[in-house]
């Protein structure tokens, strides 16, 4: 889920960026442990992907509680749970396994997050999106009355609830960017664009957007239901994406040139950061 980067953009941005976030109290509290340099990347990796899932849910559970639409893939996954009587958790784990399945057919193994985040991911909307709906109704009510709204009370209820959505899109981006830092493995939808992307010739910006509109018609098909901001997570996602990976990227940045500048390359806590900083 999103699910809405692509392969390219996960590569890439990987290379581009190969920070893990870590504290340099917790390499100090193992510094007897010959196994330092192997246990604490994975660790600090596998805090990106668990902290990147969670916001990726918190901001899904956002544009949901609108009531304006929500991305592609939460349509089609709302679309089965009112097919089936799932929970919504569930049909999410039950549709993120059946993608992953097929690409792993198709020759796209997933990755450890490719697994780990629908588990996080799902219940997260599944709790916070009602008692955020609550509480932007509680909010719009305070503001407005909670009589009839008026014709510019409308137009300004509707405004806040597209700043609210937006807002919801940028912390989906934020987490994306968390995850894509970790390199533990692009969302189900990604790897199924890209294998399907290969057995067809062709791009993966094409098959990622056959996909996405396939998600909202069968979603739509199925009950789920669609929006303007549907719409709007389609037209800002990309670019919340990429926000959200350079801002991440730049507070580890910022993270280790602080550890350095203390600590010294030469020690141990500097050695460990300069050890996350190299390529793998």
């Amino acid at each position: 889920m999103r699910a809405l980067i692509t392969p390219d953009t996960v590569s890439k941005s990987i290379t581009r960026s190969r920070f893990v976030l870590s504290r340099a109290g917790a390499i100090a509290a193992v510094a007897a442990s010959s196994r330092l340099h192997r246990v604490l990347p994975m660790t600090a990796r596998l805090t990106l992907l668990v902290g990147g899932a969670t916001f990726i849910g918190i901001g899904a559970a956002l544009t949901m509680a609108t009531g304006l639409g929500p991305g592609p893939f939460d349509v089609l996954v709302t679309g089965i749970a009112s097919l089936v009587g799932l929970p919504f958790a569930v049909s999410l784990w039950l549709m993120a396994g059946s993608l992953g399945l097929v690409a792993a057919v198709l020759g796209k193994r997933p990755g450890i997050g490719t697994a780990l985040a629908p588990l996080i991911i799902g219940p997260t909307i599944s709790t916070l999106r009602g008692p955020l709906g609550a509480l932007l109704d509680s909010f719009l009510s305070a503001l407005f009355g909670p009589s009839e709204f008026s014709g510019v009370a409308q137009l300004a209820s509707l405004v806040l609830l597209f700043a609210a959505h937006l807002g919801g899109v940028v912390i989906i981006g934020l987490g994306a960017g968390a995850m894509i830092i970790s390199g533990l493995g692009a969302g189900t939808g990604d790897l199924l664009a890209a294998a399907t992307s290969s057995k067809l010739g062709r791009s993966v910006p094409v098959v990622r957007t056959a996909l996405e509109i396939s998600f909202v018609g069968v979603g739509m098909a199925l009950g789920g239901a669609a929006g303007g901001g549907t719409v709007l997570v389609a037209l800002t996602i990309g670019p919340a994406v990429r926000f959200g990976h350079d801002q991440v990227n730049r507070t580890l940045t910022r993270w280790s040139h602080s550890v350095l500048s203390v600590s010294g390359p030469d020690t141990l806590v500097g050695r460990s950061v300069m050890h996350l900083k190299q390529p793998r």
